[in-house]
């Protein structure tokens, strides 16, 4: 599942100029891995793995 920019503020509890600073770091570091990337979005399983979160957490932010 990709995440939007209003779903990484509420995980990870920043402003959203964070949110986007987060996700551009994110999808550069896909990028480099060669992967395909959609900016604004940034897969969920892969922002849990770089900040150490649980899926649970993610999964009780989105689903608010």
């Amino acid at each position: 599942m990709l995440l939007n920019v209003r779903q990484v503020m509420e995980i990870l509890n920043c402003s959203q100029s964070m949110a986007y600073k987060s996700i551009k770091i994110l999808n550069k570091e896909l990028e480099e891995d060669g992967f395909l990337t959609m900016q604004g979005r940034v897969p969920a399983e892969y922002l849990a793995n770089r900040y150490k979160l649980d899926d649970e957490d993610i999964k009780k932010q989105v689903v608010k």
